[in-house]
């Protein structure tokens, strides 16, 4: 009797947790009104959810305020898709997940439709403890933690603070607290980042060293970077200390134009402190997870250390400022310093810049590569991509590359997914024998800490010889 209701415990539990995930997922990805009906009903802080009138602030919270999506507040800049979703979508694959609902949103990686997968594989624990099948109870749990882990876990609380904080007097400041209880409770239950002796020690990105106002915003906007969410009313607070107005309808990216003001207006030491106390509540908050919540602990380490990270960055920029630049307004790379490796044969190309990384490495810098595509290469990839895959996977024995959909001109794209590189180096076809140049743009003092690394470097890059301009 005992071992028969244990089983049933199993199975209800397991059915419960589904059920509530799958509800939790579809509040926050469907518009209110009477269709969500059923579900809210005997949950009086729910219930408005499916009256009509709340479709705007439906759009204002969950789509343009505070939208639920893991790469906005995992990514390094903040920006929706991109590896995220395919991650998702391999996680989805590995484990014969059914397909999702046909929800409106915008990517598989909306915490809605994480949820909706992990109430999945709680369907198919409880499926197996019921039918006697063990062995597939347990690997559904164990996916269950990976999502946890490797997901759900690592972000979703965070995403509802953010939720909460801009949806207070509405029912979605309740959903918000539903979604995270439930999330720390599975946390919890399952401990997919418990903190034992022997793991390796907890890494974040480090706060760019050398932050024009480019930069310093696209940090400050990335979640998965500084540790913070900042919504449009902390931004618009900040504004205001330093008289820059900021219109209601003013989206979260305008802090770019902010910082620009206020490096040019020499008020950026008062910015920054009109932003320490938010940066500051929220690793107060991280800190207090990490030490309570034994199961999700390194998970909140890692918050915790961005917000850190951030706050260091502060002080950096505090202490010594940053120069105002023509070319930051125009958005041209204007951090970053560019190093372009030209020349007619690839192979050359290649073995240079290679030298040129061996000579920077030394210098503990971020560095990034551009590379022109081949032209077979760049039209079969455009060519499967409009016909409508999601992204197309490069792979040989040795390297593997994705590539996606990414709305935006070039040089947006560029920017956008290498934000917070010291040195760019391009690999340019060109006519003439391969050489080296460092170009006029960048951090000063970086561009001559490159200079001189590469200075006595042109005898050993090959062919060619480095030049610098002026």
């Amino acid at each position: 009797m005992t071992a028969t209701a244990s089983v049933l415990d199993l199975v209800e539990s397991a059915r419960h947790r589904a059920a509530l995930a799958g509800v939790l997922g579809r509040l926050l990805a469907e518009e209110p009104g009477p269709a969500l009906a059923d579900l809210v009903t005997g949950v009086p802080d729910l219930a408005p959810l499916a009256a009509t009138g709340l479709a705007a602030t439906f759009e204002r919270l969950l789509i343009r305020e505070a939208p639920p999506y893991e790469s906005v507040f995992t990514s390094a800049d903040g920006q929706r898709g991109g590896p995220t979703v395919a991650a998702i979508k391999d996680f989805s694959e590995r484990h014969d997940l059914p397909p999702p609902p046909r929800w409106r949103v915008a990517g598989a990686d909306h915490l809605g439709l994480e949820l909706w997968a992990y109430g999945a594989l709680c369907a198919a624990e409880g499926a197996g403890w019921e039918d006697d099948r063990p062995d597939r109870a347990t690997r559904a749990v164990e996916a269950e933690r990976e999502l946890l882990a490797s997901h759900l876990g690592a972000w979703a609380e965070v995403a509802m603070t953010a939720l909460a904080r801009r949806a207070a007097g509405t029912p979605y400041a309740a959903l918000a607290a539903a979604v995270r209880e439930f999330v720390a409770g599975e946390a919890e239950r399952l401990r997919p980042a418990p903190d034992h002796p022997g793991l390796p020690l907890v890494e974040v990105s480090r706060a760019p060293r050398h932050a024009g106002p480019a930069r310093l915003a696209r940090w400050l906007l990335a979640p998965g970077s500084s540790g913070v969410y900042f919504d449009v009313d902390d931004l618009a607070t900040a504004a205001g200390r330093i008289g820059i107005p900021w219109r209601p309808s003013d989206p979260r990216s305008r802090l770019r134009e902010v910082v620009q003001g206020a490096t040019d207006g020499g008020d950026l030491s008062a910015l920054m402190a009109a932003l320490r106390p938010t940066i500051a509540e929220w690793r107060d908050a991280h800190a207090v997870n990490e030490a309570e919540r034994a199961g999700n602990r390194r998970a909140w380490r890692a918050w915790r250390m961005r917000a850190e990270e951030s706050l260091r960055l502060l002080d950096r920029v505090d202490h010594a400022g940053i120069a105002p630049s023509a070319a930051s307004r125009a958005g041209d790379e204007p951090d970053a310093v560019v190093v372009r490796v030209r020349g007619a044969d690839a192979a050359a190309r290649a073995d240079a810049a290679a030298a040129v990384i061996g000579r920077l490495r030394a210098l503990d810098l971020r560095i990034a590569v551009f590379a022109e595509l081949p032209p077979a290469l760049s039209r079969g990839t455009d060519r499967l991509l409009a016909a409508g895959a999601d992204e197309v996977l490069l792979a040989s024995d040795r390297s593997t590359a994705v590539m996606w959909r990414d709305a935006g001109t070039r040089a947006e794209r560029q920017q956008r997914h290498v934000h917070d590189a010291d040195v760019i180096v391009r690999l340019e076809p060109a006519a003439a024998e391969t050489d080296v140049e460092v170009a006029a743009q960048g951090d000063r003092e970086l561009r001559a800490r490159v200079l001189d690394a590469l200075g006595e470097a042109g005898t050993c890059l090959g062919a060619g010889s480095t030049r610098t301009t002026s």
